[in-house]
């Protein structure tokens, strides 16, 4: 029997958030995921927190049209392991937007390493439960 310190993951895969789930069986979710040629894909959200308007222009501008669920939420992410030590490492040096905020930090690591980190818009491994308006 192995011990888990053995263990040496090509990725992983983490759910923080509980108004989220995978839309995509989870036996299947990584050969799914290779399918997207990304390193990292983050769930996406229609809402865009902590709000900034710097913040709110890059997501926009990368969404594209008819996308309501076009903002980083780190709720739910996959990646390879070396490409998310990467996404951490940026994320660990960033200042909170807000006193105890974890995604200010991680989105703007996602600006600088995207298109490596590409959001779920389509919703294809992961599915917001959060409310949403079509604009």
């Amino acid at each position: 029997m192995r011990s888990p310190a053995c263990v040496d993951p090509e990725y992983v895969l983490s759910r923080v958030s509980p108004d989220a789930f995978a839309s995509e069986d989870i036996h299947g979710v990584v050969q799914a995921f290779e399918k997207l040629g990304c390193r990292m894909l983050v769930q996406s959200d229609a809402h865009d927190w902590p709000e900034s308007e710097a913040s709110r222009r890059f997501y926009d501008g990368i969404a594209g049209e008819h996308r309501p669920f076009r903002y980083f939420c780190g709720g739910v992410y996959i990646g390879d392991v070396a490409f998310l030590k990467r996404f951490f490492d940026l994320s660990l040096a960033a200042e909170p937007v807000l006193p105890n905020d974890d995604q200010g930090p991680y989105k703007d690591a996602f600006q600088q390493l995207h298109p490596e980190c590409q959001l779920d818009y389509r919703c294809e491994l992961f599915q917001p439960l959060t409310a949403y308006r079509e604009t």
